[in-house]
């Protein structure tokens, strides 16, 4: 009986943990997809532009990129989060369209109870640049 209370509240536990996970890593893309938009080829003088290359990293890089991001991923290790960036449009003018990518690995406290050791969180977010 405990047994069976015990496995239920470590793995309502476990999926809240997943949850939160997921919803910082979905922000963190949106913002890292905003801070993009605002690198175009036409940002201010203080603001160096981003892309249009690929860009595939980590959130503890030291990386622009990153530093965009790193504070708000406080419920995970920021060299297990990867970070990509694609222009979809081969460009960073006004108008054309970035891609930013999220994806950590959830390791569970209970790896059977979803079948497997750990879950995949990705997190995608595409807006238009601004300036």
């Amino acid at each position: 009986m405990i047994g069976v209370f015990l496995v239920i509240l470590l793995g309502t536990l476990d999926l809240g943990l997943a949850v939160l996970r997921y919803n910082v890593l979905s922000e963190a893309a949106r913002r890292l997809a905003r801070s993009a938009t605002l690198h175009g080829e036409r940002a201010a003088p203080e603001r160096s532009a981003w892309g249009p290359d690929t860009y595939k990293g980590t959130a503890g890089d030291g990386s622009d990129y990153a530093g965009a991001i790193n504070k708000i991923l406080v419920t995970m290790e920021l060299n297990d989060v990867k970070i990509s960036l694609e222009w979809l449009d081969d460009g960073n003018a006004s108008g054309d369209r970035v891609l930013a990518r999220l994806d950590v690995k959830h390791h569970t406290i209970i790896p059977f109870l979803f079948g497997k050791g750990d879950l995949q969180l990705t997190a995608k977010s595409v807006m238009r640049i601004e300036h």
